[in-house]
């Protein structure tokens, strides 16, 4: 996916061999065009097909802005058909990311603003620079955002304070209600989130699979439904080799091998 005009630098760098690091590179501000959009999509849905990666890493070029939202200046060229379009293309991208079959880390290394909060959201948890800053601040520039995804990482009063005002919030607002994992210096940011990714990609890689699924399509669910379908994934996991070789390991205090 990386290339001369490409808006995203994707690496599995050899020291991570299982590991994807994807990279919003659009600085300084690392702005989503329908381009971009469409890349991100395209690089989550290749994860179905991609069984050698097993987390991802997803960051922003630069120290300042992780992402500062949708291309305002793309906006500005309206028209149904075009906002119609855009609408289909940024749902795609983020339900794409969101039904990853693999976990996503979102290493937030600067402010996460309007779609760029949108991809935090998406991801499984969240590790920030201290300088972040997070917003739906779609009302100050004529358009509406993806409060239901922004929702779903912060509290709904947090989110509506958000939204309405077109204010921000740091991350240390969120880490307290702890919509964000950990805060870190700026440049701490990627290599913790490399480290957790590491561990992940340590675990049995078709098990991790199916906890991330199951843990997606219960999210919706009510909890009785929703463990249900949990047990039905484990009566599935346990007849895996990988769940016999995960136990053998953990009885004979060794580390496990998986393919």
């Amino acid at each position: 996916m990386s290339g001369p005009q490409s808006s995203l630098l994707v690496t599995c760098p050899k020291a991570h061999p299982h590991v994807m690091v994807v990279t919003l590179d659009r600085p300084p501000a690392n702005p989503l065009n329908l381009a971009a959009f469409r890349e991100l999509k395209t690089t989550f849905d290749g994860l179905h097909e991609r069984k050698d990666i097993r987390a991802v890493v997803l960051t922003g070029a630069g120290d300042r802005v992780f992402c500062a939202g949708a291309d305002v200046k793309e906006i500005n060229q309206r028209t149904v058909e075009s906002s119609f379009e855009r609408s289909v293309t940024y749902r795609g991208c983020f339900d794409a990311i969101y039904r990853s079959p693999v976990p996503v880390i979102g290493a937030i290394n600067g402010s996460a603003l309007g779609a760029g909060m949108v991809l935090a959201a998406c991801c499984d948890f969240v590790i920030a620079a201290e300088n972040a800053r997070f917003g739906v601040p779609e009302i100050n520039v004529g358009t509406l955002g993806g409060t239901r995804h922004a929702a779903s990482m912060v509290p709904e009063r947090m989110m509506r304070y958000m939204a309405l005002t077109g204010e921000t919030l740091g991350a240390d607002d969120l880490h307290r209600v702890g919509s964000i994992l950990k805060i870190l210096p700026g440049t701490e940011v990627l290599p913790e989130a490399m480290r957790i990714a590491d561990g992940i990609a340590r675990k049995a890689p078709t098990m991790m699979r199916m906890m991330r699924e199951a843990i997606t399509l219960s999210s919706e669910m009510p909890v009785y439904e929703g463990y249900r379908l949990e047990q039905l994934f484990t009566n599935i996991a346990v007849a895996l080799p990988e769940s016999k070789e995960a136990s053998d390991a953990f009885l004979e205090k060794r580390d496990p091998k998986f393919d």
